[in-house]
């Protein structure tokens, strides 16, 4: 329906010929503009009615898959089932380009991100049908740590020891984002940047190039309020990032009203005894008077935590 503008023969054959075109690049070759009319409304505006018959649409009959030229092997039936392309899908081309695509974002993650992926149809409209061949080239690379950038105050051993990569290893696009995740979890940073080098060029070593920016060292939150049971009450919490080097975090809390007063400690220690275990210490001295009682508590919990690869 096309209202308020003039209604112009070329246009509206252009236009026409632009439904044929769409309905074609969605995998119906067949469909005709059997018939359009132009029904007046009030005054000088109009209604156009176009009458479209889509036809049978194009189906894949057959799908096969090459492998470095070869027509089985190991990564065949991982490809086939990411692909969304099967026999006996209609053959629309924007189906085609996601299962190039979706083939293209599965070799990236294991190590293949040059991977090369043609894919070919070949269409019958007597037959209504499509014999779709897919080739792939496989481009194995190597990752490689890179250079390391802003840091200053976090050592470079805190960042290279939560890697999940090393020398040599396939490049695999999961591994990178585990990498960068392990970093922000550090608490240590507030910006971290992980480029993967030499990817637009022909060399098969990947250098990563870590970009960082480093937290603040200290926060210091303060709070106050009042209440009719409490009455005045404040908290601080004093936050130390990278306390005496190696990634170690120490936070005080203090709270204070007429009831309770609180001095609350946290140490945390990472790579305990394994690099995939760290030490946490909480402790503090607490003071509450009541009514009907005065109550003090002192107490120390170590907890040792271990994270199990998956």
């Amino acid at each position: 329906m096309f209202t308020k503008a003039p209604l112009d023969e070329a246009v509206l054959a252009e236009d026409l010929e632009r439904i044929k075109t769409y309905c074609r690049s969605q995998g119906f070759y067949h469909a005709q503009i059997e018939s359009y009319e132009v029904v007046p409304l009030l005054g000088r505006e109009v209604i156009l009615e176009i009458q479209l018959k889509e036809g049978p649409p194009i189906v894949v009959s057959d799908l096969t898959l090459e492998v470095d030229e070869q027509p089985s092997g190991p990564w065949h039936e991982e490809l086939l089932k990411v692909m969304p392309l099967h026999p006996g899908d209609g053959s629309a081309p924007p189906l085609i380009r996601e299962s190039k695509k979706a083939a293209l974002r599965y070799l990236s993650e294991w190590g293949y991100p040059k991977a090369r992926v043609d894919l070919k149809a070949q269409l019958n409209k007597q037959t209504n049908l499509a014999e779709i061949s897919v080739a792939v080239m496989l481009v194995r690379l190597v990752i490689w740590p890179g250079d390391r950038e802003g840091n200053v105050n976090v050592g470079t051993q805190v960042i290279l020891r939560e890697l999940t990569f090393y020398p040599g290893d396939r490049f695999n696009g999961s591994k990178v984002q585990e990498t960068q995740q392990r970093l922000f979890g550090l608490d240590l940073l507030q910006f971290v940047d992980m480029t993967v080098e030499n990817m637009d060029g022909n060399d098969t070593l990947l250098p990563i190039h870590i970009l960082v920016k480093e937290a603040k060292k200290q926060t210091v939150r303060v709070g106050f309020g009042y209440g009719t049971v409490e009455e005045f009450r404040g908290q601080l919490q004093w936050q130390i990032r990278n306390f005496m080097g190696d990634g170690r975090r120490l936070q005080v809390n203090a709270k204070a009203s007429s009831l309770i007063q609180l001095l609350a400690g946290q140490f945390l220690q990472p790579y305990f005894l394994s690099p995939r275990s760290y030490l946490t210490v909480d402790g503090g001295i607490q003071h509450e008077d009541q009514v009907s009682f005065e109550n003090q508590k002192e107490y120390v919990v170590p907890v040792f935590q271990l994270q199990v690869e998956r």
